[in-house]
This record gives structure tokens, C-alpha cells and sequence, in this order.
């Protein structure tokens, strides 16, 4: 896990403000395996989206994500049907959950476009 003031810096370095809260989460995140003891007990969601990067969601209803190619912001999205979903052929592998991503443009993204 980084240190509070690398947490610091990369939001600094991607022009993000530093507020007090801020500075209150990274040093709570510091060498800490708090957001994964925060999952196990179900107050929030483990989300990998593809970037490598782990995200904590504090949504933990049964939902999947859509991720805007131009900025990278991530929404919350409910699809209808999700849950019947069945893997065709003979895999080796047997599903315990699914995890949809879409990607597409947000809107804001769209409106400056």
C-alpha cells in the first residue's frame, strides 16, 4: 500500500485538490488492509475495471459499471437481466459471479465533444 503523501502526490499530479478529508483517507489507507476487511464484511464492493488498479465501491447492490474512454469516470450502472445470464460451450471454469463493464463516453464527455 503507498504512503499518505504518494496518495498525495498522484492527486496533486492529476490536478485533483488535496482537502483535509483527503488527507484523513490516505493516512488511514497507509499500510492498512482496511478497504479489503470493509469487503469481506460486505460494506463495500472490490471493483477491477481493467486499469490493474483495485477500486473500493460503497455500493454494494447487485450492479456493474460503465467507464467513459475519455476521462475515465466510472458510473454505476443496473442491467436488467444480468442475472440470467448463461455461458454458452464447455468451459472450465464455473461461474460464481459476472462483472459487466461497459465502456463507452460519458456525458459530460459527450457534451464537450
Amino acid at each position: 500500500m503507498k504512503a499518505a503523501i504518494e496518495f498525495a502526490d498522484a492527486f496533486l499530479a492529476q490536478g485533483l485538490e488535496v482537502a483535509p478529508q483527503r488527507h484523513l483517507l490516505f493516512a488511514l489507507l497507509e499500510g492498512n488492509t482496511t478497504p479489503m476487511h470493509l469487503v469481506d464484511m460486505g460494506e463495500l464492493q472490490a471493483v477491477t475495471l481493467g486499469s490493474g488498479a483495485m477500486r473500493f465501491d460503497p455500493n454494494v447492490d447487485d450492479h456493474h459499471h460503465g467507464v467513459c474512454d475519455m476521462c475515465g469516470a466510472v458510473v454505476d450502472l443496473y442491467v436488467d437481466g444480468a442475472d440470467t445470464l448463461v455461458v454458452d460451450g464447455d468451459h472450465q471454469i464455473t461461474p460464481r459471479s459476472a462483472s459487466i463493464i461497459f465502456h463507452g463516453t460519458c456525458a459530460t464527455c459527450a457534451a464537450t465533444d
